[in-house]
């Protein structure tokens, strides 16, 4: 392939990281990723970054969305570096903005920006998401909002 196509195919699984969390489809955003995943939410929750199957990774994150009214990730536009024709690196701005309205306040929301690293890899099936790092840098918001979510879904841990 083409650098120049490499380069719109990592940009689309980056855009379509976003847009199928945002969707709600849960099999395609699994399915954007390697089996194992690395991933790191560690500037956020803390812990340690883990290497899971896509599908637990997605599985952990189900309850709480559905618990969500919307939620919207403005990813991009990722600066790809290209290493061969078999990996590449991508890192982009993010703002992710997460509504859980109440009665009383029907548009409450909290909203997380900061930055991805995303590491992918080229697959017979296509170009997947091998790593992915989210850096906290700021929030503005209800911050109760995503307990609210997980204690709403049943999350264990959920204070």
């Amino acid at each position: 392939m083409s650098d120049h196509r490499d380069r719109i195919a990592v940009q689309d699984l980056v855009i379509a990281f976003g847009l199928a969390a945002d969707r709600r489809d849960w099999n395609r955003l699994a399915g954007l990723m390697t089996d194992p995943v690395h991933a790191d939410w560690t500037s956020l929750t803390g812990g340690e970054p883990e290497e899971l199957a896509p599908r637990a990774l997605v599985a952990r994150w189900v309850p709480v969305f559905e618990a969500l009214r919307l939620t919207q990730h403005f990813i991009g536009p990722p600066l790809i570096e290209l290493d061969g024709d078999a990996a590449a690196s991508a890192e982009a701005n993010f703002i992710a903005t997460h509504v859980l309205p109440r009665p009383d306040h029907p548009h409450r929301s909290w909203t997380l920006g900061g930055h991805y690293r995303f590491l992918a890899r080229r697959l017979e099936e296509g170009w997947r998401l091998a790593s992915i790092v989210m850096t906290a840098g700021w929030q503005a918001g209800d911050e109760s909002v995503m307990t609210e979510a997980a204690r709403a879904a049943g999350v264990r841990g959920a204070t």
